[in-house]
């Protein structure tokens, strides 16, 4: 159930695409792996560039969490990293939260190096960090450190921060929305905080957003999490289940036929079945054991001509064992056909890598939306 609510203060809103109950953090190399589904699954990472508002690096961002829901700004910041990391970014992300330690928990970094000891002991990002498993240019994961709490200063929170900006180009702070989090912000000029509006009523948001404005390190944006409706993924097995590979499509309307078939070379109209007198169906025509290819497509309505272009090509690039980079990705990128080709990718009852990373918004130019996207990934 969708249970939308106004953030208090007008500040520009970034959609999850998940629930907070939906998170399901838990320790481990699965805690990576969850991540990387998080990141891929959902809209975070979309609202990227809105978050950065244009700030140059080096950038240091504070996430934050009510307290005890560190999953929220985990799942944000973990997301935002593997993107900038995508970017070639070079990313150094901290868990402030030197009580709870959910994120160094989940990371498997408790009671190992941390921040704390790079700031009071002097120790370096290599010894006190692990690297994210992230593609693109390598970043690093700060625990909490050797103790916690760490009673840490404002000065070492200054002195560490100086250091960190000369060693990477976004400095990602995960804390909660008390005094931590206070003594955190005025070194940050992105502030985020991470809203679960099953959880927390709009009122109660109103007091935190107001506590930092007072301290006069105001919230720049807000990432919610809120009900969702069925998985994306979930609809499309439901509907490839109800449409089997190489069947027709459900028969439209006479009003809504197309006068002419619009693409040619679709599975020819067969014969109607005959009901024997048992009740099994008996097709009256014999099949070419040639036509049981996996690729085989069902009738494809409403297409134009240039789309059915691009379908051939996919096909054709797909049934390639060598191929490399598709050669339908540079025909839709000078085209602007990514959303109808995706649709007829869906339609056919597959989904390649590259549908789908359309479809999720990886590799997306953000200064040149819709046509001119760039290819990332492998074809």
């Amino acid at each position: 159930m969708d249970t939308t609510q106004e953030f208090p203060g007008g500040l520009g809103e970034i959609y999850s695409g998940w629930a907070g109950s939906e998170l399901d953090l838990v320790p481990g190399d699965s805690f990576w792996t969850r991540i990387e589904h998080i990141a891929t699954k959902g809209e975070i990472t979309r609202g990227l560039d809105a978050a950065m508002q244009g700030h140059s690096s080096p950038r240091i961002w504070l996430f934050l969490h009510e307290p005890g829901r560190g999953d929220l700004s985990a799942a944000v910041a973990m997301s935002f990293a593997r993107e900038l990391a995508f970017r070639d970014q070079a990313v150094l992300l901290l868990d402030c939260d030197d009580r709870d330690q959910a994120l160094t928990r989940w990371a498997g970094r408790i009671e190992k190096e941390g921040w704390i000891d790079l700031a009071r002991y002097g120790t370096s990002v290599l010894t006190s960090g692990v690297a994210m498993p992230f593609v693109g240019r390598r970043g690093y994961f700060l625990g909490v450190g050797s103790f916690a709490p760490t009673d840490v200063t404002s000065e070492e929170i200054n002195t560490l921060l100086t250091r960190l900006r000369r060693q990477g180009d976004d400095v990602l702070l995960v804390a909660p929305s008390d005094f931590a989090g206070l003594m955190w912000a005025p070194a940050a000029a992105i502030r985020i905080f991470c809203w679960d509006q099953q959880t927390m009523p709009a009122n109660e948001a109103a007091v935190i957003n107001a506590g930092f404005t007072e301290s006069g390190c105001p919230l720049t944006a807000v990432v919610s999490f809120r009900g969702t409706g069925p998985a994306e993924d979930l609809l499309v097995e439901q509907v490839l289940t109800e449409i089997p590979d190489g069947s027709a499509p459900p028969v439209p309307a006479e009003s809504d036929a197309p006068a002419d078939p619009v693409v040619s070379g679709t599975v020819p109209a067969t014969e109607p079945p005959l009901v024997s007198a048992g009740g099994k169906t008996e097709s009256t025509s014999e099949t070419d054991p040639s036509d049981l290819s996996p690729k085989k497509t069902a009738e494809v309505p409403d297409l134009d001509p240039d789309v059915a272009d691009l379908v051939e090509a996919w096909q054709e690039s797909e049934s390639s064992p060598t191929r490399e980079t598709s050669r339908v990705f540079w025909r839709c990128s000078g085209s602007g056909g990514f959303d109808r080709l995706d649709h007829c990718l869906l339609f056919q009852g597959r989904e390649s890598a590259f549908g789908r990373s359309i479809r999720t918004g990886r590799g997306r130019d953000p200064n040149h939306p819709g046509p001119g996207w760039e290819w990332y990934g492998t074809g």
